[in-house]
């Protein structure tokens, strides 16, 4: 094989993992956006906030927090697709694929745990 595509090659997996990396800090945001909406919600300015209103706050803290897990998912995904178009046999040698996909599979399930954690009150 050329030298020329194997660098190619490279480049775009280097480049699909530091994508991959971006998306898990997408996701970290969007959660802890949710998170803090969730706690301070409606209530930041010390107002007292009626009972139905904090539920929408809990709600949308909720909804974000799932956003940000559904994220870390999809990032796995479009990692995945990336690898099935790279042969093992032009990966360095020890190097491994599997890094970037445990990390965003760690976030999004902390996220679902997370929320479901706020949902049912397990806090």
């Amino acid at each position: 094989m050329n030298k020329t595509v194997l660098y190619s090659l490279e480049q775009v997996l280097l480049s699909s993992e530091r994508t991959a990396l971006a998306w898990t800090r997408t996701s970290t945001a969007l959660m802890a956006f949710g998170f803090v909406i969730e706690k301070f919600g409606l209530d930041v300015m010390g107002i007292h906030v009626k009972t139905e209103a904090f539920r929408y706050s809990m709600l949308l803290g909720v909804f974000f927090i799932l956003l940000g897990a559904a994220v870390a998912f999809f990032a796995i995904y479009q990692y995945q697709v990336i690898l099935a178009s790279v042969k093992a046999s032009t990966l360095p040698k020890g190097y491994s694929t599997r890094t970037v996909q445990i990390i965003n599979f760690t976030v999004g399930v902390f996220g679902l745990l997370l929320a479901v954690g706020i949902l049912f009150g397990l806090q």
